[in-house]
This record gives C-alpha cells, sequence and structure tokens, in this order.
C-alpha cells in the first residue's frame, strides 16, 4: 500500500497500528520503497581499500518476518532499542562476502561514509540473501536500515490470508479512506508486481510458441506435398520394382530416405543457430542453465519422427497401391 508524500511516517505507523487488527492480516512492515527497488549508495571499504557500493533500504523491525526472510546471524533491528534507529543496521550475505567476511566477523562493524554529520551505524545483524530485483541481475550487497533521516516508509507491506483476500482488501481500503480520505487507495500485489519483471520474456515465449506451431505445421505442409509429388513422379518406378519383389518396408524406405536427409542436414544447420540465439538470450541473466546438447539431439529426434511419420502417409499409400495400376499403359 503506498502511502502519501506529506506526514508519511506518522500515517505510517498509525496505519500499520490498524491493520493489524484485523485477524485476516498475518504481519505488516513498512519500507521506503517497492521491494524491487532501492536506492545505491557508498558503505564500507574492503580489506583492498575499495568502496563497496550497496543497496540502502529502510524498514522496520517486522520486514523480515513478514517477507520470510532469514537472520543467520546477530539479531534484528528493535524499536525497543532507542539507539537502534541510527545506529543499528543488518547486511546480507553478498555484503558479507564481499567485504571478504564471516557472519560473525561482520557483527559489530560499522559502515563508513553513510553520514559524515552523524555517528557510523554498527552492523547488528547478517540476512539471508534475497531478490530485490529480477533474476538479469546478481544480488547486490544490501543494507537495511530504520533511519528516519534517510527515507520515509512509503510502502506498506501486509501479508493477508489468502482464503479472505477480497474481504481483506476491502478492510485495508476502508481503514485508508478512513485516516487519509484525501488520497486515493493504491496498492499492489507483491507476487504481481515480481511477474512484471519478467513480462517481456512471457511475451517472447508466447511469440515464440505461436511461430513454432504454425512453422511446424506449414513444414509437414510442405513435406507432404514434396511426398504427394515425389510419389507420383516415381509410379512407374515404384511398380517396376515391386513386379520385380521390392516389399512394401523396401518401398517406404525408398521414398522417406531423401527426405530424412534433407531434414538432417537442416538439424545440422538448425542446431548452431539454435544455441547461439538461446546463449545469447542466456546471458540476460546471472543465474542461468547451461546448455545440454542432448537438447538439441532430443529436438531434432523429434523433427526426424515428425517428418518420418509425415512422409510416411505417402509411401505407405505407394507402397501397398497395385503395380499393374501404375503399368498397364506401358
Amino acid at each position: 500500500v503506498d502511502m502519501p508524500h506529506e506526514n508519511t511516517d506518522n500515517v505510517y505507523e498509525l496505519y500499520k497500528q490498524q491493520i493489524l487488527k484485523n485477524d485476516n492480516i498475518v504481519t505488516a512492515t513498512g519500507s521506503d520503497r517497492a521491494f524491487t527497488s532501492g536506492k545505491s549508495m557508498r558503505g564500507t571499504k574492503n580489506d583492498k581499500g575499495e568502496w563497496v557500493v550497496v543497496r540502502l533500504i529502510r524498514v522496520d523491525e517486522d520486514y523480515l518476518k513478514t517477507l520470510d526472510i532469514d537472520l543467520l546471524a546477530g539479531r534484528n533491528i528493535s524499536s525497543e532499542m532507542a539507539t537502534d534507529a541510527t545506529l543499528a543496521v543488518l547486511v546480507n550475505e553478498a555484503y558479507v562476502k564481499k567485504l571478504n567476511w564471516t557472519n560473525e566477523q561482520a557483527l559489530g562493524q560499522q559502515l563508513l561514509d553513510l553520514d559524515d554529520n552523524q555517528e557510523p551505524p554498527v552492523i547488528v545483524g547478517v540476512v539471508r540473501d534475497f531478490h530485490i530485483d529480477s533474476m538479469h541481475r546478481e544480488i547486490e550487497p544490501l543494507v537495511l536500515h530504520n533511519n528516519p533521516d534517510y527515507h520515509r516508509m512509503y510502502r506498506v507491506l501486509a501479508r493477508i490470508r489468502p482464503s479472505e483476500m477480497p474481504q481483506t482488501v476491502d478492510f485495508l481500503k476502508d481503514t485508508w479512506e478512513t485516516l487519509v480520505p484525501d488520497q486515493p487507495f493504491k496498492y499492489a500485489f507483491l507476487d504481481e508486481e515480481l511477474d512484471k519483471q519478467y513480462k517481456s520474456e512471457e511475451q517472447w515465449s508466447q511469440i515464440i510458441g505461436y511461430a513454432s506451431f504454425f512453422a511446424i505445421l506449414i513444414s509437414c505442409l510442405g513435406l507432404l506435398g514434396l511426398a504427394a509429388l515425389a510419389v507420383t513422379r516415381r509410379t512407374k518406378e515404384i511398380g517396376i520394382r515391386k513386379v520385380l519383389g521390392a516389399s512394401a518396408p523396401n518401398i517406404i524406405s525408398l521414398i522417406a530416405r531423401e527426405f530424412l536427409i534433407l531434414v538432417a542436414i537442416a538439424n545440422l544447420i538448425a542446431w548452431p543457430l539454435s544455441y547461439g540465439i538461446a546463449s545469447q538470450w542466456l546471458q540476460n541473466f546471472a543465474y542461468r542453465i547451461d546448455l545440454s546438447v542432448w537438447v538439441f539431439v532430443a529436438a531434432g529426434v523429434l523433427v526426424v519422427l515428425v517428418a518420418l511419420f509425415t512422409v510416411s502417409s505417402q509411401a505407405i499409400r505407394a507402397a501397398f497401391t497395385n503395380p499393374v495400376k501404375s503399368l498397364r499403359y506401358e
């Protein structure tokens, strides 16, 4: 739920307190921005004296619980400790690894250059890595804080019981209109926001799927037409071969062989092209699979089977045609 840009923190505190009175809201938390974004800043120097650029997000003490983020070392920030708002931060595993520390070594370390006018905050806990971006980017060093001097709580995240979703959303809206009647109620579901990051991939997947279907359909029709033409041209040859003792499997093999050779050549051309295109597309993701040669082999076998089935329909018809019909005018 988006908070207003005026009197933000007061509205956030009051709104959070009110919505937690509803049993269908399991837990709620605040953040300075949407889950899929964050501010970059300079953090602590590593052992080489280099500045580590981190993502900085303001959260409250219920952030980890609401988003089910594991605390690996140390403790969570707490509203019961007055100094935590300005002097305590949480960092993720990526931050710890960037500084060449263990989780335990990170505890008690100061974040330098966060604000020259204040005492440097101290790392009190290390959380498990989680994505605030899409899979296109690697998980970056992250700092979670609750310092109102840096950011306001512009978002409230609430975990809702799925069984009562519509009623609970109505409750959230009614509560909002009671507290902030002059501001529109704006909300979004986190899973939908995350899905938007892959909208382009979904659209391309559908386009490629439809294009592949029609390409295969047109190819099969083309093979069927070529096979029918080949059978027509070789009608007398097939008749003579049958008279001389050729069996139906021999005739089918004779007709299908030339088409299967063409399909095999097409596969040999398509494999490296497909591998190159797929590899290039996977480069867009920080986390990606390794392309296996067996994927292309399986695709090639499937194409051969489809081609064989298509051509065989004409080859079988020719193999079982009475040779007298094709040779009666010879």
